[in-house]
């Protein structure tokens, strides 16, 4: 309902802007352009989200072109994201044009509006090419690997001691013997940190893995059941290791 709703503001407002600018005004026709572009693609993304009829389920994958099962979650908000940044880089890139076209002041104030649309650009190129990710957790026959939109940690399965719920949170803990190694996105497009408590950015860092559960759609404590069972843990006892 919210993306439908987003997506009827879209059309009004594109509506209200054509009836009131007239069309020789490029830069605000430019803005209207992505404005229609955007609320298409967020009805889209309505429909998607009425039509699913299930969450993501636990499945086969690879990582790294190792086999590996796992849970990840709906892609359709992630790849949402990636469009809208790619329609922003387009935008930066025209409206850039324009101003340099015009020349004077207007060339100027262009500039930093190209460098905005170059960072979301960056961005969306980062998530193609797999340095941002979508959320999910892979288990291969020798590792646990936790993908993140600030990148990719993975641990010796035989290195995780505890897994548990964190009290009041969507996240499942699971806790570290050893070092983790952990693949960053550059810092400036990493995103917001959505674990429920920072690990160091190193790139080495110990003691523990995070996955928030409300983007996989599973319970933490069922997620936590079904790891646990995976790597031989038992609910409520750690694994010591010598």
């Amino acid at each position: 309902m919210a993306n439908l709703v987003l997506a009827l503001l879209a059309a009004a407002a594109v509506a209200g802007v054509l009836a009131a600018v007239p069309r020789d005004v490029t830069a605000v026709m430019l803005l209207v352009g992505y404005t229609a572009y955007a609320g298409l693609l967020t009805l889209g993304l309505a429909v998607a989200t009425a039509l699913t009829d299930r969450l993501p389920v636990v499945g086969a994958g690879t990582v790294d072109g190792e086999p590996a099962v796992g849970v990840r979650a709906r892609p359709a908000e992630w790849w949402y994201a990636v469009a809208l940044d790619v329609g922003l880089l387009v935008l930066g890139c025209a409206l850039v044009g324009v101003g340099l076209a015009a020349g004077g002041e207007w060339a100027l104030w262009s500039l930093p509006i190209g460098l905005v649309g170059a960072w979301f650009g960056v961005r969306a190129l980062l998530a193609i090419t797999g340095r941002r990710r979508v959320e999910a957790l892979w288990l291969t026959a020798d590792h646990v690997v936790h993908d993140a939109p600030w990148g990719r940690e993975r641990v010796g399965r035989d290195q995780v001691s505890e897994v548990r719920p964190i009290s009041g949170t969507s996240y499942v803990l699971v806790r570290v013997d050893g070092p983790v190694e952990r693949t960053l996105c550059p810092r400036w497009w990493r995103g917001p940190d959505r674990r429920a408590r920072p690990a160091d950015d190193t790139g080495g860092g110990t003691g523990r893995v995070e996955l928030r559960c409300a983007d996989v759609g599973h319970e933490p404590a069922d997620l936590g059941a079904w790891l646990r069972d995976e790597l031989g843990l038992e609910a409520g006892r750690r694994r010591t290791t010598r």
